[in-house]
């Protein structure tokens, strides 16, 4: 069975001063590693051998606590050159101090003490921990700057129960693969880092009568891409009575999202009311800022998908919580889990509740999966580009709302180019409803309600919403397969033979025509 080594790092204070983005980089928790185990200018044997094992593994998961940069600070500290003063300064080496004070702007990643910094390898078959490594974990002293003390312990975890503890864990996954680049160490990190302190320790010398500099030569690591997904929790929408599916009608997909997510946030306050104001602004959006919409929790109506005959009334509820949102999962969980809203109104309890839902529901699963066309099911609201209009002046509206189409989609976090857009009034699925039959809140019906259709140039991965109102389930695009065309020939005959010669034939003539098309022999 296979394992994987997890190598869990507790800062003594919730601030990480560190240079680069949050998380810290595997290479640099290898540097710590380094720093912490040393001896002077040297390593012990088994520690170096036990580092030098560790950099031939492949990059690990890393679990980060969600973290916010704090404010700039400025202090002003005296850099090196008070020597230089001394000479000129009457109140001597306080006052040569004084005249070169230079400013110092701090930035800390602020995080929550309590939840681990975890870094996950997959362990190779057969492969024993090396009693090195450990003594190196064991001695870490801190992660980032001096000002950043930190312990670690180290542990390896069958496959089934690190999987667990990352399924469960409060804050961001990042998988390796595309997304921001984190140095990770390689095979040579060590003896390069080796060779780098050597040559700082050297890097004056004199020539003749000069001073020379030499520059250290940089680190061996290797850069490779991270992304942390959201986390999702799916909730089905059940009969109180009967058990069965209640289904909602897709007009009014954002009344019940804003009922759920109202009454959840309301739930999760009344249990927790110091972190009221928190959950007031990660749930509801309430004094937000720009920073912070990339970290609010959305809840995602779900109509039923498949092909055009399928009723698309909503049965289930998607919530989707950034991987940087401080809010706990399980605190989520508990708060829409067996959910049953009630009319603030007339205080008439729904004849439905929540109940959760496993990620392997065959509906969610059609939006998740990625596609090059998507349509929207829910209308995109846009900002509105004029009156209605007639023949050229209604083409120049279709362009700006196309633009207007691609501003949504930046704002969403899609970079993905785009290839074509469609906007028009009238559902692009047949069972669907018009844009403008939706029930919609005051502060949306000022703006441009359609339905859009999106080509990319490339496949998109679901859940894709976009426009205004993308927290609250409108703008919701479902994927849609592309038919493939294909041309039947009766070739004639039996001769098995003579069908291939035909076929590879007839693939040099298309290649041919293409070609002479393209007017290049750079073919697709």
């Amino acid at each position: 069975m296979s394992r994987r080594l997890l190598v869990s790092v507790r800062f003594l204070d919730g601030r990480y001063h560190g240079q680069g983005a949050w998380p810290p980089d595997p290479a640099r928790l290898f540097q710590a590693l380094i720093a912490g185990a040393a001896l002077g200018a040297s390593l012990p044997q088994r520690v170096r051998e036990g580092l030098m094992w560790l950099e031939q593994l492949a990059p690990p998961v890393i679990a980060a606590p969600p973290a916010r940069q704090a404010g700039v600070t400025r202090l002003y500290v005296p850099n090196n050159d008070a020597d230089a003063k001394l000479g000129t300064a009457k109140g001597g080496y306080a006052e040569a101090v004084a005249a070169v004070r230079s400013a110092k702007e701090e930035r800390p990643w602020l995080f929550d003490a309590q939840i681990p910094l975890i870094y996950v390898w997959h362990m190779p078959q057969q492969a024993e921990l090396p009693e090195g490594l450990i003594d190196a974990v064991h001695a870490l002293y801190r992660l980032g700057r001096g000002t950043d003390p930190a312990f670690a312990d180290i542990e390896i975890l069958e496959e089934s129960a690190a999987q667990s503890l990352l399924e469960t864990y409060p804050g961001a996954v990042h998988q390796p693969g595309a997304g921001q680049s984190h140095a990770i160490p390689c095979k040579g990190t060590l003896v390069s880092l080796e060779q780098r302190h050597a040559a700082f320790t050297g890097r004056f010398a004199r020539v003749g009568r000069q001073l020379a500099f030499r520059q250290p030569p940089k680190a061996r690591t290797r850069l490779v891409g991270y992304d942390a997904a959201p986390r999702t929790l799916l909730y089905h929408l059940r009969d109180t009575g009967t058990g069965a599916f209640h289904p909602v009608p897709l007009t009014q997909a954002f009344p019940l999202a804003e009922q759920i997510l109202t009454q959840a946030a309301a739930r999760l306050s009344d249990a927790q009311p110091a972190k009221a104001q928190l959950i007031a602004r990660y749930m509801l959006g309430k004094d937000a800022g720009e920073a912070e919409k990339a970290e609010r929790i959305r809840l995602i109506p779900l109509p039923s998908a498949g092909h055009d005959q399928v009723d698309p009334s909503i049965r289930r509820a998607l919530v989707e919580m950034p991987a940087n949102c401080p809010l706990p999962l399980r605190d989520l969980d508990w708060a829409f889990c067996t959910l049953a809203p009630h009319d603030p109104e007339t205080s008439e309890v729904a004849p439905w509740r929540l109940e959760r839902a496993d990620g392997k529901d065959p509906v969610l699963a059609q939006y998740l999966r990625p596609a090059r066309r998507w349509r929207s099911l829910t209308p995109v609201i846009l900002p509105r580009t004029g009156a209605r209009r007639h023949g050229a002046e209604r083409r120049s509206m279709q362009e700006a709302m196309a633009g207007a189409v691609r501003q949504a989609l930046r704002h969403a976090g899609v970079r993905t180019p785009v290839q074509e857009v469609r906007v028009q009034p009238e559902p692009l699925r047949r069972r669907g409803d018009r844009a403008d039959s939706f029930a919609l809140p005051q502060r949306l019906r000022h703006q441009k309600s359609t339905h859009v259709e999106i080509i990319f140039a490339e496949p998109v991965v679901g859940p894709l919403l976009i426009g205004n109102g993308r927290y609250r389930g409108l703008g919701l695009c479902e994927p849609v397969r592309e038919a493939e065309t294909r041309l039947l020939f009766d070739l004639g005959g039996n001769d098995p033979l003579e069908a291939e010669a035909v076929c590879a034939a007839a693939r040099r003539a298309i290649m041919a025509r293409v070609r002479d098309h393209l007017r290049s022999r750079d073919l697709p």
